[in-house]
């Protein structure tokens, strides 16, 4: 007797979760994007030392981001991508004193910062490795670079993105767009709740009679 009614408890309960499953499904919308600032935190070894030497420590590179213009755009499938002006890079290395000496080329690291307000609320930071080559800047030779490292960001429920910047290569000195790119990686689902057809509701309520019958069968 308490095996037969412990068999038409675990049959209700089956029938009942496969009726929710029906009613709970996901989907994927697209997604809105908005940035509402930027700016670049330049690493330690960038300044101007005033007068070039070959004792100098700094190596002369502006960055800005009074073109960045705040940034609201929809992607709507995965691999879709938005590219945006982030801001400019200005190389001001003068040639006398060495040009780029051997001190000015450490910590050249660079920190780009993305203020999201949708998806993700809050700050993102991608990183870049900066390069400069001793010498002259007035030769054919590349002077400095500087390489970023893209970054995946989760959002949502299994929501997931991607922020890249292009990297940059100097000649001389020269003004560069640095650039930023969003692409969408996967799109986030959202759980829905959805009434069944009368059809549906029908077929479920045969299910539950013939379980109910089984059970009483069995328990005879």
């Amino acid at each position: 007797m308490a095996k037969s009614l412990l068999l038409s408890f675990r049959l209700t309960v089956f029938a009942a979760a496969l009726l929710c499953a029906t009613l709970a499904s996901t989907a994927a919308h697209a997604v809105l994007i908005e940035i509402s600032g930027a700016s670049f935190t330049p690493g330690s070894g960038y300044g101007d030392d005033g007068s070039e030497s070959a004792s100098s420590t700094l190596l002369e590179v502006a960055f800005s981001t009074s073109t960045f213009a705040a940034q609201s755009f929809s992607l709507n499938s995965v691999g879709q991508s938005q590219t945006f002006n982030f801001g400019t890079i200005n190389l001001q290395e003068p040639s006398s004193g060495g040009g780029i000496v051997g001190g000015e080329t450490d910590d050249l690291g660079v920190i780009a910062n993305f203020i999201f307000t949708s998806p993700l609320g809050m700050t993102q930071m991608v990183n870049a490795v900066g390069t400069a080559t001793t010498g002259s800047v007035s030769d054919t030779h590349v002077d400095y670079t500087l390489a970023w490292s893209p970054i995946l960001v989760d959002f949502g429920i299994g929501g997931q993105l991607q922020i890249s910047l292009l990297e940059l290569s100097f000649f001389g000195q020269d003004i560069l767009t640095q650039t930023a790119t969003i692409t969408l990686f996967e799109l986030p689902r959202t759980v829905i709740t959805t009434i069944p057809e009368p059809g549906t509701l029908f077929l479920f309520a045969i299910g539950l009679i013939g379980l109910a019958t089984l059970a009483l069968r069995r328990r005879a």
